[in-house]
């Protein structure tokens, strides 16, 4: 029986070495494989695409992430606020209120001048949109009936979610962070406006024109919020969330996509046009309701744009020391002739 069981040692001992050897080869397999997980999560954390915009730079885009509207907001407050109140923001806010005063001053004759322009244009001077998705009482969706009403729904929040949507998804179709982030950006700038315009109606407490019960409308600073979600338009006119809404949207597509300037900022700048005299036409909104809403909807589309997003320039970068040289003939006054030679660093 011992001399059986001697017998057999050898072979046990040659398998265990060789369950030893195949042991420690699958545990260092699976170790790199575990790490090249790791590296590859690492690397996907950090991922970005490069977008070339013209020779001079390019953009790099991280990707967004979906709760980045919500957690971004304090600082966006806080860029907000340090822009408002740099040399430059002080002198943007000097605008605002000269042009203010100015349109103040001048409301109840621009906005008689605006509504005689849409009757005879055959606008009429009343809202035309209507409720097509009910639930119950609530309307959900409200949409126009006639070009007054389609001028008057391109500040509406579903013409801007709609937009924003369409490149989230698109950028998720087609895997294009720049799509992504500018989805992303523009619900950030959307959803950041929407709070920093209710605080300012609820705050000021303006009449809108069909309901003013003075030349001007009447100011009702820091107004019961109960009687203001009661009867909202006798509250709401300053400033115009519509326009600053639509600001933040034009200003995002803008930075994101400077190589399409060209048409971007004719077109967009007359759709805001025409949303703004509509907004007067139907009396919802004073002239002075405007300056203060351009600003914020400019300053946050600005900030907004800014996440997620690197400028990479590129002009200089592996240039020989031949690029960038300037030769030139050059004449003096006594006839003497030479070279000039210049280069750029």
């Amino acid at each position: 029986m011992v001399k059986g069981r001697n017998s057999l040692t050898p072979k046990l001992f040659k398998k265990t070495i060789h369950l030893i050897i195949l042991s420690a080869i699958l545990c260092s397999q699976s170790n790199l494989l575990c790490k090249e997980k790791l590296n590859q999560k690492k690397q996907d954390s950090k991922d970005f695409q490069l977008h070339k915009i013209n020779d001079d730079y390019s953009f790099s885009f991280e990707k967004p992430k979906f709760w980045d509207f919500i957690t971004l907001t304090p600082t966006t407050f806080k860029t907000f606020y340090k822009e408002s109140v740099s040399p430059e923001g002080l002198k943007g806010l000097a605008w605002i209120t000269a042009w203010t005063a100015l349109t103040y001053y001048y409301d109840r004759e621009l906005l008689n001048g605006a509504q005689l322009i849409g009757r005879k244009a055959g606008l009429g001077n009343d809202d035309h949109t209507r409720s097509m998705i009910k639930v119950g009482k609530l309307n959900i969706f409200r949409g126009p009936t006639d070009i007054g009403s389609s001028m008057y729904f391109i500040g509406d929040g579903w013409t801007h979610m709609a937009i924003t949507f369409s490149y989230i998804l698109y950028g998720s179709f087609k895997n294009n962070y720049r799509a992504m982030s500018t989805g992303s950006n523009l619900l950030h700038g959307i959803f950041f406006s929407t709070l920093l315009n209710q605080f300012l109606k609820r705050t000021t407490g303006r009449e809108s024109p069909y309901r003013a019960s003075n030349k001007r409308g009447k100011w009702r600073f820091f107004p019961n919020q109960n009687k203001y979600n009661k009867d909202i338009s006798k509250y709401d006119a300053f400033p115009s969330g519509h326009l600053a809404t639509s600001t933040v949207t034009l200003t995002v597509l803008l930075e994101n996509y400077p190589e399409h300037r060209y048409w971007l900022l004719p077109v967009g700048t007359g759709l805001l046009t025409l949303l703004s005299y509509q907004m007067m036409n139907n009396g919802v909104h004073w002239a002075s309701d405007y300056p203060l809403a351009l600003g914020m909807g400019y300053l946050i589309g600005k900030i907004s744009a800014n996440y997620g997003k690197k400028v990479i320039k590129t002009r200089g970068k592996n240039q020989g020391f031949w690029d960038n040289i300037e030769v030139k003939p050059i004449f003096s006054k006594g006839g003497t002739m030479g070279l000039y030679l210049n280069k750029t660093f």
